[in-house]
């Protein structure tokens, strides 16, 4: 798949909305693929949608427990959930 570069050169480029579209399509084709759900986890928690960062990051660290960043990336959407009070 391509998804990955060109829909970081998506975000890169200011087009947030192509990129997680990008990255919902590719992983309804590989949803087993634990670096897909990072990446739209990602550009979801960028946009501020929080909720949904949080499953694809969470769902991440199931496929691959030992992903680089996600733990950490998780927590730092959990923790601006709290501190937004949602």
């Amino acid at each position: 798949l391509t998804f990955d570069m060109d829909s970081f050169q998506g975000a890169r480029s200011g087009g947030l909305d192509e990129a997680v579209t990008h990255f919902r399509r590719a992983v309804r084709l590989k949803p087993a693929d634990a670096e897909l759900h990072f990446n739209l986890g990602h550009a979801l928690g960028v946009q501020g949608r929080l909720d949904q960062a949080i499953h694809h990051m969470s769902e991440a660290l199931r496929i691959n427990p030992d992903l680089t960043g996600a733990r950490t990336r998780l927590e730092q959407f959990l923790e601006t959930k709290h501190e937004d009070g949602q």
